[in-house]
């Protein structure tokens, strides 16, 4: 057993224990180790910065995993949240650092698995229309799920805005924060033109040859937690879950990665059919283009300012032309970006 993997077992068993102490005998058995083997693991993870309290002639407690993603850990709660699921449990794989977690999706073997892949840091992290998603180290959550869909093309479609409404809905359960979606797929916080964005969404599709449909379906999902260093570009424009002055998070990526995992394998996976109907409610009362004047910039044509009317049953942006030879046109947007004008 390598070190890295003696100390996510140490983990998963003292966090299975739920704040009992587990004695090192205990865990030198179970693991097959030497009591010594066991003590150096404690040691590597608690300075690594977890907090776990050696208590004399009982064993070792896990009060807090601090702030550090953990396989382990995340595995764990992933169990306990999906009890009451019949889907399978997502293959998880939880990395130092990668280029792109949508890449390293990709790249994995049996596509009909469900599989999770998340790092503490992206070198490369993508956002849509190509362009790059700053991802440093311990500031963010960047994960990636990838699953086989079985619903149909049309319902494929719509696996973006609906993830932005699952990602939505556990966000704010978890951290009682104003977030709003930007259509189709970022998270905003805070109001009006305050808004910075907190989260994007890259979805993708790998074709399958041989059967000629989707063979897997990427989820990309990147999440500012904390603050960082922003570069000058981002200034003003990124945000993030929890500021500077603000009372503890109250939240975990931990946490925060299990029930985002629960959620999506809950929604996308083993289903004949999306619940469109049941998101594209609570996607448009909690999309705040809606009513407002934008500039809309889609492939093929000039971009052009309109007023947002409606998001339509299939996740369409419904807005109306405000200039040029169309002004008045009603218009239904199904891919592109748009930016809020000033009031």
């Amino acid at each position: 057993m390598s070190e890295r993997s003696t100390r996510e077992k140490v983990l998963w068993i003292l966090s299975k224990a739920g704040g009992r102490p587990v004695s090192g005998s205990q865990l030198a058995g179970e693991m097959g180790l030497s009591r010594n083997a066991i003590w150096k693991a404690v040691k590597s993870l608690q300075d690594q910065g977890y907090e776990i309290q050696s208590l004399k002639g009982r064993g070792y407690v896990l009060r807090s995993s601090g702030n550090i993603l953990s396989k382990a850990l995340i595995d764990n709660r992933i169990r306990e949240l999906s009890r009451e699921n019949s889907v399978p449990v997502p293959r998880l794989i939880v990395l130092d650092s990668v280029d792109s977690t949508n890449t390293y999706c990709k790249s994995l073997d049996h596509p009909e698995i469900p599989a999770v892949v998340a790092a503490e840091e992206q070198t490369a992290g993508r956002g849509r229309r190509g362009r790059s998603f700053s991802s440093p180290a311990g500031s963010g959550l960047y994960f990636s799920f990838a699953f086989k869909p079985e619903f149909p093309l049309e319902d494929a479609m719509k696996v973006t805005a609906v993830s932005a409404a699952v990602t939505h809905q556990v966000l704010t359960e978890m951290t009682g924060k104003e977030i709003g979606i930007k259509w189709v797929n970022d998270l905003y916080i805070g109001r009006n033109m305050e808004r910075r964005k907190i989260t994007g969404i890259l979805t993708e599709a790998v074709a399958g040859l041989e059967e000629g449909g989707i063979e897997r379906i990427i989820i990309g999902t990147g999440i500012n937690c904390f603050p960082w260093a922003l570069p000058p570009e981002l200034e003003g424009i990124a945000g993030s879950l929890w500021e500077e002055g603000e009372d503890h998070p109250g939240f975990t990526r931990n946490e925060l990665l299990a029930r985002l995992i629960v959620s999506m394998n809950r929604e996308f996976t083993g289903k004949n059919s999306l619940d469109s109907d049941r998101w594209v409610d609570y996607y448009r009362s909690h999309c705040f283009v809606i009513g407002r004047k934008v500039l809309v910039e889609t492939a093929g044509r000039p971009s052009y300012e309109a007023e947002v009317l409606d998001v339509d049953d299939n996740f369409q942006l419904v807005v109306r032309v405000l200039d040029g030879t169309e002004k008045g046109r009603r218009i239904y947007v199904s891919s592109g970006q748009v930016s809020l004008r000033p009031l």
